[in-house]
């Protein structure tokens, strides 16, 4: 069996403008303060600032047979892109960050932890190909290619946090590719995975829950009062539910159902995006550091 590794590096860096703050003379004191006039209306941002993460993009793949392109379709393939934190002024934070990343490589569809490293997953993965496919041979069965990629990529890096997606895709034989996202979160304070709780503060369950049903309902075109028992979105509880996937943007939370989560795989996935604007009445400040957009 052929079997090449390849990694490719992307050094990827961005730098930031902080966003300065207006002083004013009012005669017996110095007052500072944030855009006066529209303080209030402004949209929120997380605040800009040099970025503090440096990594690489991490390229590893195994192919069957005797191909040595991975961008093929019509071969049998296990792919993995990923990032690798190379500079961070805290080491640990950069080892917290890395093992997080590696724990996701080898984790299955639903989260558990299921091999012990990436190599031997991908020769697993392609060891359970062979087997599948010499026994459709002995039945005179066709067989077809198998797929699996993970694609794990830096949607935001600012001073204060690092947010990851997840896109995974698996073909195993069937009608369809099944297809799966999440996102991480990941405190650069603490170099650990926050939480949708960890955002805000104290008793924000019911805001959140309202102004998000909202947000659903505009994106599918339903009106506002709908029941949505009515319609054919499958909420478990019949009533509207957060997905458990989101992700922290430069300007708002985005929040995301995967295919099957609310129906059919012909239902799609859906998402819908919550401006910071929106909540921040309940926003955890010393979490989520926003400040003014202007412009």
């Amino acid at each position: 069996m052929g079997q090449w590794g390849f990694i490719g590096t992307i050094i990827l860096s961005i730098t930031m403008l902080v966003a300065c703050t207006e002083t004013i003379d009012t005669g017996d004191q110095i007052e500072v303060k944030e855009n006066v006039s529209t303080k209030d209306t402004l949209p929120r941002q997380i605040v800009a600032g040099v970025d503090t993460v440096y990594y690489t993009i991490q390229l590893v793949y195994k192919l069957d047979g005797k191909s040595k392109d991975y961008t093929q379709n019509d071969l049998t393939k296990i792919v993995f892109t990923f990032p690798q934190v190379d500079s961070f002024s805290q080491t640990n934070i950069k080892d917290s960050i890395n093992h997080i990343v590696q724990n996701l490589l080898l984790q299955n569809v639903v989260g558990e932890l299921r091999y012990e490293n990436v190599e031997g997953r991908m020769l697993e993965f392609l060891e359970e190909y062979k087997e599948h496919k010499t026994e459709m041979l002995e039945f005179q069965l066709p067989s077809m290619n198998w797929v699996f990629e993970m694609d794990i990529d830096v949607l935001l890096n600012r001073p204060s946090l690092l947010s990851l997606r997840v896109n995974q895709l698996e073909f195993t034989g069937g009608a369809h590719a099944n297809s799966w996202t999440n996102y991480l979160t990941i405190d650069l304070e603490t170099g650990k995975t926050l939480s949708l709780e960890n955002l805000f503060v104290a008793d924000f369950e019911e805001e959140l829950l309202t102004i998000s049903e909202a947000a659903f309902k505009r994106t599918v075109n339903l009106a506002l009062d709908t029941n949505l028992v009515e319609t054919h979105y499958e909420f478990s509880s019949g009533e509207f539910m957060l997905p458990p996937h989101f992700s922290v943007g430069v300007e708002g939370l985005h929040f995301y159902y995967n295919p099957y989560d609310l129906g059919p795989f012909a239902l799609g996935a859906i998402s819908f995006d919550i401006p910071y604007r929106e909540i921040l009445s309940i926003i955890d400040t010393n979490v989520l550091l926003l400040e003014p957009m202007e412009g």
